[in-house]
């Protein structure tokens, strides 16, 4: 099982798998089906709605709640929409990571901005979008 840790923070690939099943098994008990338009619209207009929240939060629970209700929604978006969430996170992640030198850390710029390294390669996330979807745009 690949682990990495953060802090006090374990974070493991089963964990990362729950957190797109337990929105995906919620949209289901609503009727909310993947891949149908009327149900990416309304995850669309919440993932503004909840944003919104984040942005105008008062308190740190108030912003807690934002955060995790903007990271809720834009997973329903996309289950919605019919992308295969886990495996594009996972390939996002492993860009990401490509990021981290051998001694552990990340070279930044003076404004802080994360350089990518040589032979870095961006996220491949085409294999993550429904087949159908890539006939219409034509990708």
């Amino acid at each position: 099982m690949n682990e990495s840790e953060t802090g006090t923070v374990r974070i493991t690939d089963s964990l990362r798998e729950k957190v797109f099943h337990d929105v995906a098994r919620f949209m289901m008990a609503c009727d909310h089906r993947m891949k149908d338009q009327q149900t990416w619209e309304l995850y669309w207009n919440l993932c503004g709605e909840e944003i919104n929240e984040l942005m105008t939060a008062d308190s740190l629970v108030s912003e807690l709640d934002g955060i995790i209700d903007s990271i809720w929604v834009l997973i329903g978006y996309g289950h919605a929409r019919g992308y295969d969430m886990a495996g594009a996170w996972a390939e996002v992640a492993r860009s990401n990571h490509a990021k981290i030198n051998d001694d552990g850390v990340c070279t930044k710029d003076i404004n802080g901005k994360v350089q990518k390294p040589v032979g870095w390669t961006p996220p491949n996330l085409l294999p993550f979008v429904p087949e159908e979807s890539k006939i219409i745009t034509g990708l």
